[in-house]
């Protein structure tokens, strides 16, 4: 099945946090908090641990 293609700004929408902030995720190996992780993996119908390895629970 294909995905709908998502941008960085989608995603910092979706996950109610900047465009720049999603950059760093992607570029910059940079981890956001658990609760945004989750809305991001919610938003990419993904695991939030298949998304950011080795997260913090909180």
């Amino acid at each position: 099945m294909m995905e709908k293609p998502c941008s960085t700004l989608d995603l910092a929408d979706a996950s109610g946090v900047s465009q720049r902030s999603v950059g760093r995720w992607i570029f910059n190996n940079s981890t956001p908090k658990y609760d945004t992780a989750c809305k991001a993996a919610k938003h990419l119908n993904r695991d939030v641990d298949e998304l950011f390895v080795g997260i913090q629970r909180k």
